[in-house]
């Protein structure tokens, strides 16, 4: 089961995170003790083929390299059979997915950074 949150903000075009929730929450990477939020080591790691493009998949270095597989693979599963005209506009909006690190939230990558501090809903 994963917490799947799509989200635009100021610095981005849209960005859709996915949080593993529960037992799977120990399937995160543990290297994420000490997190950098440099941006320039916030990066594609990864993409998910889709009709008309792909969806990039953003992540820290501590976020293993099989979490982004799954990530692209699920959301290459997720748009299999979607209408032509959603994945066009997925790709001709930039959207990309974001995993997050164990020990990471979502102000830490640099697209969301404006939410540090700020109080919300959620």
């Amino acid at each position: 089961e994963t917490n799947i949150h799509a989200c635009t903000g100021p610095q981005t075009p849209a960005t859709i995170e996915i949080h593993p929730l529960g037992e799977h929450a120990s399937a995160l990477p543990t290297a994420c003790k000490k997190i950098s939020c440099d941006p320039t080591s916030y990066v594609e790691r990864e993409r998910a083929v889709i009709k008309s493009g792909y969806v990039g998949i953003m992540a820290f270095g501590c976020v293993k390299a099989k979490a982004l597989d799954i990530a692209a693979r699920t959301v290459e599963k997720m748009l299999q059979d979607a209408a032509p005209s959603v994945c066009q506009r997925l790709v001709a909006r930039r959207v990309t997915l974001a995993v997050i690190g164990q020990r990471q939230v979502t102000s830490d990558m640099p697209p969301h950074s404006f939410l540090k501090g700020v109080m919300t809903g959620d």
